[in-house]
């Protein structure tokens, strides 16, 4: 029995593997997203390796799914060229469908009070096999990671806008809210600015 010490280590080494990866995972994400069928047409000429996954899909559960990896390149690289990102950043055993972990996303911005222990649960309905823990713990970890590809892209967006500045935002604000008229008297406070939609003021 591991202690929370060891746990806690555990996934620390996991998402460090996991943040060194990715920038690779997040280009792999464009072109596939792009259908930038990379690597494709001289992929049975290249060297590496053959390793076998289960995949997840909305409607449907596969083992021993076939997956060529080129050398010196991570597993989930070679997932994410079919749509698929691991439950692990080293060598994953189960893969999760892009467009599902998309579907969740989506579905946790309309309700953010979908669990992924909800939608596990209502994927094991629907591939007809019993609910275990482990499967919420593989979801929410390639999640995380698909939210950290996400992260990064917007990150390199932001990036070629010139919006890296911190305050960028503030500096950006709109215009009719910060315009200034020339010899009017500056108030004090000269902005009021509210985060929560102005609604603590109506209390």
């Amino acid at each position: 029995h591991k202690g929370p010490q060891a746990r806690r280590e555990c996934l620390r080494i996991m998402y460090a593997h996991w943040d060194m990866q990715i920038p690779q995972l997040a280009r792999a994400y464009l072109q596939w997203k792009h259908n930038n069928e990379y690597h494709d047409m001289n992929l049975s000429m290249e060297e590496g390796h053959i390793f076998h996954v289960t995949t997840v899909r909305t409607f449907e559960r596969e083992a021993c799914v076939s997956i060529h990896q080129c050398p010196e390149e991570p597993a989930n690289v070679a997932l994410l060229r079919l749509g698929l990102l691991g439950c692990s950043p080293v060598e994953p055993s189960v893969a999760i469908e892009v467009h599902m972990l998309e579907l969740y996303h989506r579905l946790w911005h309309r309700h953010a009070q979908l669990s992924i222990q909800a939608f596990t649960r209502a994927l094991c309905d629907i591939h007809k096999v019993n609910y275990r823990t482990c499967f919420q713990e593989q979801f929410s970890i390639a999640f995380d990671a698909y939210l950290s590809i996400l992260q990064h892209i917007r990150s390199q967006v932001d990036d070629a806008l010139g919006r890296n500045e911190t305050d960028w935002r503030l500096k950006h604000m709109c215009p009719c809210c910060t315009y200034e008229v020339n010899g009017k008297e500056i108030l004090k406070p000269k902005i009021l600015v509210s985060c929560d939609s102005n609604n603590s003021c109506k209390r």
